[in-house]
């Protein structure tokens, strides 16, 4: 993307660095909220930036967080002005989304010019983003934490495994791994996604399983299950692609996008692990 054109670069958000602060820390949600001396339904909505922060949370945010390397110093009011900026920010951002997805005759599987231009504009969301994934009509997604749930030990015992940022994982013959990916995702109300294994891992017998599709709306980090049909141990690792997503325009917007039917909320994009 265009560094140069200031709506296209996403500033931090208060939203963000909290979130950078927690994984830092390997902190629950529960633990975060005690720290800060909030109630955990209000970081939540923080998280997902659904509520600005207050005068209060900013003075918790300068109080708590100051041992940030790059928030050192930070006052309340530097906190708010780095919620302001933010909002600003978004606000054109979705009046660039708005126009880009009202141009006319827009039908069919994403190329990569529309990817980059969709992503641009703010009007598909995938963070962290990088050119390096983007493929001629799909983007790569790698994976950020891997759950064997029936994994056996040198004892032959059957029990549960996660790993997470580890460099490199291996999978067995026979194995099957439930893979949280490292992207969150926010899908546009006129376009749905849809998984697949990448190439490598397809030609070593490894299948991918996580349902019919990404519904349009939908919004959080993509979860899946890799399965591995092949002879040999493979290696996964945790910055290479696993996994190649395809998105695709709809004729019509549906009347219930993803979150605003009831539903389930095990449907719902992971936040974290």
């Amino acid at each position: 993307m265009d560094s140069a054109n200031s709506q296209t670069v996403r500033p931090p958000s208060p939203a963000a660095i909290l979130a950078h602060w927690i994984d830092s820390l390997a902190l629950s949600q529960k633990a975060a909220a005690r720290e800060l001396q909030w109630k955990e339904p209000e970081l939540s909505m923080i998280l997902a930036n659904r509520r600005p922060i207050s005068e209060r949370m900013a003075r918790d945010l300068a109080r708590t967080l100051a041992d940030l390397p790059d928030y050192a110093g930070w006052t309340a009011d530097d906190w708010l002005a780095c919620q302001k900026t933010f909002q600003e920010w978004a606000r054109a951002s979705e009046s660039a989304a708005d126009t880009w997805r009202a141009k006319p005759d827009r039908f069919g599987v994403l190329s990569d010019i529309d990817i980059c231009e969709a992503v641009s504009a703010g009007a598909l969301k995938i963070d962290p983003f990088s050119e390096t994934f983007v493929q001629p009509a799909s983007y790569d997604l790698t994976a950020s934490v891997l759950t064997w749930f029936n994994r056996r030990n040198k004892y032959g015992e059957r029990h549960r495994v996660e790993i997470s940022e580890d460099r490199w994982a291996t999978l067995a013959p026979g194995e099957s791994v439930h893979v949280l990916a490292r992207e969150t995702l926010h899908i546009p109300v006129n376009m749905t996604a849809r998984l697949a294994a990448v190439g490598y891992l397809v030609e070593r017998g490894v299948l991918c399983a996580f349902g019919i599709q990404l519904d349009p709306g939908w919004e959080g980090r993509p979860f899946f299950t890799l399965s591995h049909q092949g002879a040999e141990d493979i290696e996964i690792g945790f910055h290479d692609a696993c996994v190649s997503i395809e998105f695709q325009f709809l004729q019509r917007p549906p009347k219930n996008p993803f979150g605003k039917a009831p539903r389930p909320e095990r449907f719902m994009g992971r936040k974290d692990r």
